[in-house]
């Protein structure tokens, strides 16, 4: 099968289409699932793997999404940075952070202390970086993982995405060493200023594990400032 987008990539993803307008991603699993199980199908077997897996992991299924991603492990295809990435992000869901941290070990860039870099980030390998710390957090090694916080933010030009990312893993940290409290003060700027990042979603439903009231995230002037923000933004 080959790799290039072609012909393969029409027949993988037109009958995909009617399903994920509806909101069918069990049947838009099913339906890439028939395909990679099909000699005749056109499409390369990773990229049917890959974004099966990626929809199960949507879904919330992370075993089966681990699946996808393990039968679409290829080195030598053009996607292979994707594949691993979103291999590592499952391991971590899974909490199996040694195996994680091994996946994204080969391809993470890490700045030396010493050295100062402007060269900009791509999107991928700024998410292969903060999955790492993510995985480093799982095994509790705090310091490698504030090591690498500091090693992203310190010796790069400015960039606000990962500013926040870094103040939401500082917090995460704090989180999972029991000071809960010190937590939430780092995540109220992100609820403040950063208002529907991605990562929000994350502190809300850690928010929501501990039962923690959603009034008490914020005061009244806080969320009327929040409000504020979004309205700034057009959001």
């Amino acid at each position: 099968m080959g790799e290039g987008r072609g012909e393969g990539d029409s027949d993988l993803i037109t009958p995909l289409l009617p399903l994920l307008a509806t909101g069918d991603l069990g049947g838009a699993i099913t339906e890439l699932e028939t395909q990679a199980a099909s000699p005749s199908s056109s499409a390369p077997a990773n990229s049917i793997h890959l974004l099966a897996g990626i929809l199960s992991f949507r879904q919330g299924d992370f075993p089966r999404a681990l699946l996808h991603f393990e039968q679409a492990k290829n080195d030598s295809s053009p996607i292979s940075d994707h594949i691993a990435l979103w291999h590592a992000k499952t391991l971590n869901r899974l909490e199996h952070f040694r195996e994680a941290a091994s996946t994204l070990a080969p391809l993470i860039p890490v700045p030396l202390p010493t050295e100062k870099s402007d060269r900009e980030s791509s999107p991928i390998e700024a998410e292969i970086y903060w999955e790492t710390v993510r995985a480093q957090i799982g095994l509790k090694e705090w310091g490698e993982a504030l090591r690498l916080i500091g090693a992203r933010t310190e010796n790069r030009k400015k960039d606000p995405d990962d500013e926040i990312r870094a103040e939401f893993f500082e917090g995460l940290i704090l989180w999972k060493q029991g000071s809960t409290g010190a937590a939430e003060n780092v995540w109220k700027k992100i609820l403040l200023d950063a208002a529907r990042h991605p990562l929000e979603e994350e502190i809300l439903e850690l928010y929501n594990s501990r039962e923690i009231n959603p009034l008490s995230y914020l005061s009244r002037e806080d969320w009327l400032a929040r409000a504020d923000n979004l309205a700034d933004r057009g959001a």
